[in-house]
């Protein structure tokens, strides 16, 4: 159950540098999510929700589905600001900027 569990930063290798939680807000995993990318800060975190996804085009994300993502950027190398951007089914996020793209 630990987010940070041995093993953790490995995960499918699909998306290097991004760690991805699931089952985000119906698990209340915010907290967790924060703790990960305040350790490890250049990494971006992505929370998504039951029954949402995000379809992942060269460097934009964009989610599909019923509920939310949630993605976490610490905008300090100390992962002391964590910036977290919230979008809903059809909204995109730049994995490389690191922001949500306008629609």
């Amino acid at each position: 159950l630990d987010i940070m569990a041995e093993g953790y930063q490995r995960g499918l290798g699909f998306l290097p540098g991004v760690a991805v939680d699931q089952h985000f807000s119906q698990r209340q995993r915010q907290d967790d999510m924060l703790a990960l990318v305040k350790r490890y800060p250049k990494w971006l975190g992505i929370g998504l929700d039951e029954a949402t996804a995000i379809v992942v085009q060269k460097e934009v994300a964009e989610v599909v589905g019923r509920s939310k993502v949630f993605f976490h950027n610490a905008t300090d190398e100390a992962g002391d600001n964590i910036d977290v951007v919230e979008l809903a089914d059809g909204q995109r996020y730049n994995l490389t900027e690191r922001k949500a793209v306008e629609q």
